[in-house]
């Protein structure tokens, strides 16, 4: 049965101080079953032991208890893992001390900026000291990944095993998704994993699990099974439904209420993020006789991180009242998934068509891609639309939020975040299809270039620049397969020697 997170307050009060010092045993037995919202009795009956016994452990009458009992206590009480270990630990007298830990190596790209969440960070990051598996789960568009990679990096320092992200796609398959893990934490191969992961826990984090959920679980098992103490920060719009996860509800930022007036109306965190984002894109300040406008806006864009975004890097052209105009006119504000939507076309209308058929083209990616890789897809779409400023292009669509940006190692990488590309995808007509082939090309290329080279000395750098195109590379194949492409077999076998190099079934 899926966990919710208001359950796992009974783990938390064994990271509520230091891991060397918990409470005597009476005392954390005592708050254990409280925090798990037991009476004696109850608790006794779960545990199938006597009430007076666990009274005299509740009171330190009894300084000595069985280990059996002990035992039965903590499978009454849930507990797992660590946290059973150091239950035990403190029934026999003594303290379980973590090994020293120092910040392993971090692969995430550099932290974004996150308005409002700074609680749900610290939050989440406690609940990962306890839990191997944690969901954020809310709707497209709501910020499940920002918030998952800034509590990767807050968590770092714990993790000297390092933090590596992994994003799963549409053509994800499960050997695909695991040897994407092995390369995010440097490991030559899956199976080397185990020795990679030794110097202590290591977090994964799996985003956009809901994309194919049947290869990111299978993948999953066979991680938890390799690495035991793994620990594992997925997102996804819907809960996983294993056993051990617990469920984090991302919702939307808060709005102010109808009846906020005056400076009430920029406290809060959906107004906040609406206006950061709106001063990097104009420089004349909301004025307080705005306010009322701004609280309508806000409340209109139901708190949703990226409707808000794309909302304020219009702000470059139309001013409060203008947005709250074409807002209602759309009918924006219900549901939920309508309301980003709408705020993705609006977005994409302030675009030329040139810019608008060059971005339906980039659709034809899965995930990160590269100026360079974009050049490449945009080769007759720029000279023809855009007067070949493909720099100009992207910085165009980033300015206007359609395209995130973030470093990633060692370059700039760019996407498309989910509800955007989704909707760009009802539209892209032709133009889609024109793309894919185009970007099936393009991989099937850099997969031959890259696998002649593993017989060669630069054997890994070949492997790591396949690691980081993995969902391109099996979405290229897909859509070769589809088209009865004979380049298709030539894919699937350089694709076949790169998973064999990687120790990939």
């Amino acid at each position: 049965m899926t966990q919710n997170y208001a359950d796992a307050i009974t783990v938390r009060i064994f990271h509520s101080v230091s891991p060397d010092r918990l409470p005597s045993f009476p005392v954390l037995l005592r708050e254990l079953r409280r925090a798990a919202g037991l009476t004696q009795e109850e608790l006794a009956q779960g545990a199938r032991v006597g009430v007076r016994t666990l009274r005299d452990l509740e009171t330190g009458r009894a300084v000595r208890p069985q280990r059996s009992t002990v035992d039965l206590l903590a499978s009454a009480l849930g507990l797992e893992g660590a946290e059973r270990d150091r239950f035990i630990a403190a029934a026999r007298g003594r303290t379980v001390r973590k090994r020293p830990a120092g910040p392993g190596h971090v692969t995430l790209g550099a932290p974004p900026e996150l308005i409002g969440r700074e609680s749900a960070v610290l939050a989440v990051a406690d609940l990962l000291d306890v839990a191997r598996l944690v969901t954020l789960v809310g709707l497209a568009g709501i910020g499940k990944s920002v918030l998952a990679v800034v509590v990767g990096h807050h968590v770092a320092d714990r993790c000297p095993g390092g933090v590596g992200g992994v994003m799963v796609a549409d053509a994800s398959t499960p050997a695909e998704i695991l040897g994407s893990v092995a390369a995010t934490f440097r490991a030559s191969r899956v199976d080397a994993l185990v020795d990679r992961l030794a110097a202590g826990p290591a977090l994964l984090l799996l985003d956009g699990v809901d994309r194919n959920r049947a290869a990111a679980l299978s993948a999953l098992a066979t991680l938890r099974r390799l690495v035991p103490d793994l620990r594992v920060l997925a997102t996804s719009r819907h809960p996983l439904k294993l056993t051990d996860e617990y469920e984090w509800p991302v919702p939307p930022l808060d709005v102010p209420s109808p009846s906020a007036v005056g400076e009430e109306v920029f406290s809060y965190p959906a107004t906040a993020l609406f206006l950061d984002r709106l001063r990097r894109v104009r420089d004349r300040p909301i004025e307080p006789a705005e306010a009322e406008t701004l609280g309508a806006l806000v409340r209109r864009l139901g708190g949703i991180p990226l409707a808000l975004e794309l909302a304020a890097a219009r702000g470059r052209v139309l001013d409060l009242p203008e947005m709250l105009r074409r807002c209602e006119e759309s009918g924006t504000g219900e549901p939920a998934g309508q309301t980003l939507r709408d705020a993705v076309l609006a977005s994409v209308a302030l675009l030329t068509p040139g810019e608008r058929a060059c971005l339906h083209h980039l659709t034809a990616f899965q995930w990160r891609w590269s100026v360079a890789l974009a050049e490449e897809l945009l080769a007759g779409e720029l000279s023809e639309r855009v007067g070949g400023d493909a720099v100009g292009l992207i910085d165009r669509l980033v300015a206007l939020g359609l395209v995130t940006v973030r470093p990633f190692e060692d370059e700039l990488r760019f996407w498309l975040l989910d509800p955007v590309r989704t909707v760009l995808l009802e539209q892209a007509g032709e133009a889609a299809v024109r793309a894919r082939d185009r970007h099936a090309s393009i991989m099937a290329e850099l997969a031959k270039r890259a696998v002649s080279e593993f017989d060669g000395p630069d054997v890994q750098v070949a492997a790591t620049r396949l690691d980081r195109l993995g969902a391109d590379l099996y979405a290229a194949l897909d859509h070769l397969r589809d088209q009865k492409d004979t380049r298709a077999d030539v894919l699937a076998g350089d694709l076949q020697r790169w998973r064999r190099l990687r120790g990939v079934p």
